[in-house]
């Protein structure tokens, strides 16, 4: 399977100075709509981009589909610790009962428990429940109870659901995070496709006005090396 592309920003600025830009933009063709109509520029066109402008500015941030990222693992970590708490009570009932040795004691597979990865550690959980409720006869006398078993059940149920919920967590910040990327893009495509226009308009009438429309956005050259893009000199009039 193709791996998926991962989208990137077409703007090398922050995200904040892109809407303050796009605002900016906005004002200044809304200023000069006479002379951009000449371009099929239209008031409709200034309005679309600062409803994108809004829209972008209004959206999630990377730091809220984040938080639930980290809410989502806390919750989930913490709930391992349980389960793993749980399975090393049965652990030591059961050594104490048959000793290490035994192949009762060695069914259960208790080795390398505390480097587990989640997946493999609900799995673990789940056997040894099953295994101990099995034996729960032979356990009693070490303090095992049926309750205590159903309260492990429970955890590891618990612990199950947490980890969906933190791989859905993890899901809806990644496409949060590209449709922003999408959405910032189309806003900047939109605003550099009226500075074009502005420039145009005035490289040889008013070049205070021909500068306000020059952007300036860094240009991806080398690795290790951005250069600010230079404003281009207007003709003579």
């Amino acid at each position: 399977m193709a791996k998926k592309q991962t989208l990137k920003r077409n703007y090398t600025f922050s995200d904040a100075k892109l809407c303050a830009v796009a605002r900016q933009v906005a004002n200044m063709v809304e200023g000069d709509l006479a002379k951009f109509a000449a371009y099929g520029v239209q008031d409709t066109d200034v309005e679309n981009l600062r409803q994108q402008e809004d829209d972008f500015i209004n959206s999630p941030a990377d730091n809220e589909g984040m938080g639930r990222v980290v809410i989502a693992t806390e919750n989930k970590d913490a709930l391992a610790e349980k389960v793993r708490m749980g399975i090393r009570t049965v652990r030591t009932i059961a050594g104490n009962k048959w000793g290490q040795k035994d192949a009762r004691y060695r069914s259960y597979a208790f080795d390398g428990m505390s480097g587990l990865p989640d997946e493999k550690l609900h799995r673990l959980g789940k056997r040894v429940i099953k295994l101990a409720t099995q034996q729960l006869p032979d356990l009693t006398s070490e303090g095992l109870t049926a309750a205590f078993l159903t309260n492990l059940q429970n955890l590891n149920n618990d612990f199950d659901n947490a980890i969906d919920l933190q791989t859905e967590a993890i899901i809806e910040r990644d496409i949060l995070t590209q449709q922003r990327i999408e959405d910032g893009n189309s806003l900047f495509k939109e605003m550099m496709s009226l500075c074009k226009i502005g420039q145009d308009i005035f490289a040889s009438t008013n070049f205070a006005k021909f500068k306000a429309f020059t952007i300036y956005h860094k240009s991806k050259g080398k690795p290790g090396r951005k250069k600010k893009e230079k404003v281009p000199t207007p003709p003579s009039a």
